[in-house]
C-alpha cells in the first residue's frame, strides 16, 4: 500500500522525519525475534536538504531501551578511527585532523582517539543550531552548546566547499 518506511525502495531515498512512528512496525519485528542488532551508524538524526531526518542510532536507542542488544560501529568509538587508520604507518596522532559537522560523533569521535578536530559550522549538521537568519554564525549558542557537549574542539571551520 502506501505505507512509508525507512527506505522507499521505489524512490531510492530516505523517509525525511524526526519521528519514529514511520518505523514502529519495524522495530516491533525485529523486537519480536529477539535478536542481537548491529548498528554501523549510530548517528540519531542527520541534516539533508536543509533538515533533520531521523537515523539508524534513533532506532537502534528504541531497541535497546526494550531489552534488545545493540552492538554499535561507528563513530564516535575509537575502534572506527583504529580501522580507518590501520593501513596509515608511521603518523603520530599530533598529525591527524578529523574534520566534521557533528559534535556527538566526528568531535566526540576524535577526542575519543586522541586526534585534533575541525568543526564545520556553516554547512553540514552544525548550520541548523549555529547560523542565523542572517547567515551570520551565532558565537554565543555555539560556546553553549560545545559547553553542555563535554567535547574539546581545536579549530573551527566555516564551511567546506
Amino acid at each position: 500500500g502506501n505505507k512509508k518506511t525507512f527506505f522507499d525502495d521505489t524512490n531510492d531515498v530516505w523517509y525525511d522525519c524526526l519521528s519514529l512512528d514511520p518505523f514502529m512496525d519495524d522495530i516491533e519485528t525485529v523486537k519480536h525475534f529477539n535478536l542481537p542488532v548491529l548498528s554501523i551508524n549510530p548517528d540519531f538524526t542527520a541534516k539533508e536538504n536543509g533538515d533533520y531526518v531521523t537515523r539508524q542510532g534513533s532506532i537502534a536507542n528504541e531497541l535497546r531501551k526494550s531489552g534488545i542488544e545493540v552492538i554499535e560501529f561507528g563513530k564516535p568509538l575509537k575502534i572506527t578511527f583504529e580501522n580507518a587508520l590501520a593501513d596509515v604507518k608511521n603518523i603520530s596522532n599530533d598529525k591527524i585532523l578529523m574534520i566534521g559537522d557533528s559534535i556527538a560523533n566526528d568531535i566526540k569521535g576524535a577526542n575519543n582517539f586522541g586526534i585534533k578536530s575541525a568543526l564545520v559550522l556553516k554547512t553540514g549538521f552544525m548550520s541548523v543550531d549555529v547560523v542565523d537568519n542572517s547567515g551570520m554564525i551565532d558565537e554565543k549558542k555555539l560556546c553553549q552548546i560545545i559547553d553542555s557537549s563535554d567535547v574539546n574542539c581545536d579549530f573551527f571551520i566555516e564551511k567546506i566547499s
